[in-house]
């Protein structure tokens, strides 16, 4: 009972917190370093070899890219690593990139599968 109650104040926590940035922002246009941050992350989360380490690593370069583009989302962002600090899983982390995806209005990045690379390589 107390997992679920735990789970249910997160994400009610989250909707609060993204709900903010999205006032918070002044516009959708994002600069370069913002976008390449973003796919960076987005990328990393849809890998097979993503571990959380190397998701919070990629969080970590883009909230600081976000920050600089719109330093009024400094205490939004850090209530979100106050909250992110505690994932264990990278399909936690998927689930707010999915939440700030569409709060924030951030494209959708483009995915490279490595399998399919490999798959397309001739066979000698």
């Amino acid at each position: 009972m107390l997992k679920k109650m735990r789970a249910i104040y997160t994400l009610f926590f989250m909707a609060l917190v993204m709900l903010s940035f999205v006032y918070a922002a002044e516009t959708t246009h994002y600069d370069q370093a913002v976008l390449s941050r973003w796919h960076l992350f987005d990328n990393t989360l849809h890998s097979k070899q993503a571990n959380v380490k190397q998701v919070q690593r990629q969080w970590t370069l883009f909230a600081g890219a976000l920050q600089h583009q719109y330093p009024t989302t400094k205490s939004q962002l850090d209530q979100v690593n106050q909250l992110t600090r505690h994932y264990k899983t990278v399909s936690q982390w998927q689930t707010l990139a999915n939440n700030l995806q569409i709060k924030l209005d951030l494209p959708v990045s483009p995915t490279v599968s490595t399998d399919a690379s490999h798959n397309n390589q001739a066979t000698w």
